[in-house]
């Protein structure tokens, strides 16, 4: 009888292993799917025309680069998983702000890329210790993710990623800049794009969340589709 249970074990323990590969695949075959998603989006011409609108100075190569700006910033919120993440760019930001206009294009681009909606929630400047603390974490949390996006060391980058430099490439009135120099340095703890948090800076909460969570969202989670509410830049 002994014999048989171990038998018994050994298969449920095999059979286990196997679900739980299967699952952790599935899990990865979906985000790559995400991903790809959101790296095929094309932003209609009028959208980029009514960035123009509020930045006229700029010329189709520049909008050129603010969508790129704003899709790479999508892929950081992908790969964030329960992290929250912060916009590094006003202009950028401009972008996604028209882009939720569409609610019927934003929404049905939000459930391909992410699961659920990605709500876009501004980050008002704040004399409390602990939301500039929180903010100032997701600034670093997007800034590592922009940087294994581009291939940059995230804890000693020579060069800021495509998001942080935008608005000082682009000359935008009243952006935010960002200095090299506040980057490097930061020693963060990087357990992979599934989970961990950060040493140095722990995120305390997302930017103005008023969704109740699901079960759908903890599969997104599990996934690193779903980050929660990301920090605008206004």
């Amino acid at each position: 009888m002994s014999v048989l249970w171990i038998m018994l074990g050994i298969v449920f323990g095999l059979t286990a292993g196997i679900l739980t590969t299967w699952a952790v695949m599935q899990l990865r075959v979906r985000r790559l799917v995400r991903e790809r998603r959101i790296r095929d989006h094309i932003f209609p011409e009028q959208l980029l025309q009514a960035v123009r609108a509020d930045y006229p100075h700029l010329q189709a190569s520049d909008l050129a680069w603010v969508s790129r700006a704003l899709l790479a910033f999508f892929v950081v919120h992908l790969h964030a998983g329960s992290r929250a993440v912060a916009m590094p760019s006003r202009v950028a930001d401009a972008l996604w702000r028209h882009f939720t206009l569409d609610t019927e294009a934003y929404g049905r681009f939000c459930r391909e890329a992410f699961g659920r909606l990605l709500h876009r929630t501004p980050s008002a400047s704040s004399p409390v210790a602990s939301t500039r603390a929180s903010h100032a974490a997701a600034l670093l949390e997007t800034s590592r993710l922009a940087c294994w996006e581009e291939n940059i060391d995230p804890q000693e980058p020579t060069r800021l990623p495509l998001l942080f430099a935008l608005d000082a490439k682009l000359a935008i009135p009243n952006g935010l800049e960002h200095r090299l120099a506040d980057f490097q340095g930061r020693r963060t703890t990087d357990r992979g794009d599934d989970g961990g948090d950060m040493a140095a800076l722990p995120v305390i909460a997302s930017f103005g969340s008023s969704h109740t969570p699901n079960a759908d969202d903890a599969s997104n989670s599990a996934d690193g589709a779903d980050g929660g509410d990301a920090g605008g830049g206004d």
